[in-house]
């Protein structure tokens, strides 16, 4: 069943809707969300750029420090440059590692505890930065909408179509508030008001060096391996020690 907001939560997250997660894959998703909070604490813009940066009005600034505590460059960043197969890899393994029973073998065992000691903290931040990242684009294109509504009150020039209105209109998330289905992305939405209207405030909101849909891509694989696992009801712990291997191979290729 869907529920609605009120119309101040609305401003925030817009209407929602209840999607099913897995408990260990939210659990560890939460797990990030505070070590993020705590990192994003210590990581600062470069203060030159961001004394030379034209303050926007209040809305449109407060979205804009957001993203650039959000994009500042960090030690995880590398994880956008992986293949899909690497990323399903890494995120299967970080939902099955708690499910499967300890590997006898010392070798195997060693390359596990390698990647879940180094690595399962950088795909898990990671991952939550990005939906960070969707929930401000979101929140945006709500700010959009409701200041749409307002100038077609007072009769002057709509600032989004009916189609861009409808499409905002039914973005959902999860019940919490927190995580973004790839099904409520849509940074191309964005770009046709940024370029529809390059005077206005919005036009002028920076999401940072990485592409939106590098990372969006990351975040939609996440939920892929979240939903197989649903769908499964269980993980095939068979493959735990291959999976983990392809992602330690293609990490060790970067080096």
């Amino acid at each position: 069943m869907t529920q609605h907001m009120g119309f101040n939560n609305a401003f925030i997250i817009g209407p929602i809707m209840s999607r099913k997660i897995s408990s260990k894959l939210r659990n560890s998703f939460l797990v990030a969300a505070v070590t993020s909070v705590v990192l994003s604490g210590c990581v600062l813009k470069n203060s030159n750029e961001a004394a030379t940066q034209e303050e926007l009005p209040p809305q449109w600034q407060q979205s804009q420090d957001n993203l650039n505590r959000l994009t500042t460059p960090t030690s995880y960043d590398y994880i956008h440059e992986l293949d899909d197969e690497t990323l399903y890899a890494a995120y299967e393994s970080i939902l099955a590692n708690s499910q499967c029973p300890a590997v006898e073998d010392e070798q195997l065992a060693a390359r596990n505890e390698q990647f879940f000691e180094q690595y399962q903290s950088d795909f898990m931040q990671g991952v939550f930065s990005i939906n960070n990242i969707a929930r401000e684009l979101n929140r945006i294109q709500i700010n959009l909408l409701m200041e749409d509504a307002r100038v077609r009150a007072s009769g002057d020039s709509e600032l989004l179509t009916q189609a861009q209105r409808d499409v905002i209109n039914t973005y959902q998330t999860r019940d919490d508030g927190m995580t973004v289905h790839p099904d409520d992305i849509n940074p191309d939405l964005l770009k046709e008001v940024q370029t529809a209207f390059p005077h206005h405030p919005v036009a002028r909101i920076d999401f940072g060096e990485v592409d939106l849909e590098d990372r969006f891509r990351v975040l939609e694989l996440f939920w892929e391996v979240d939903e197989a696992f649903e769908i499964r009801l269980g993980v095939d712990c068979s493959q735990l020690n291959s999976q983990v291997g392809r992602v330690l191979d293609a990490l060790e290729s970067r080096s």
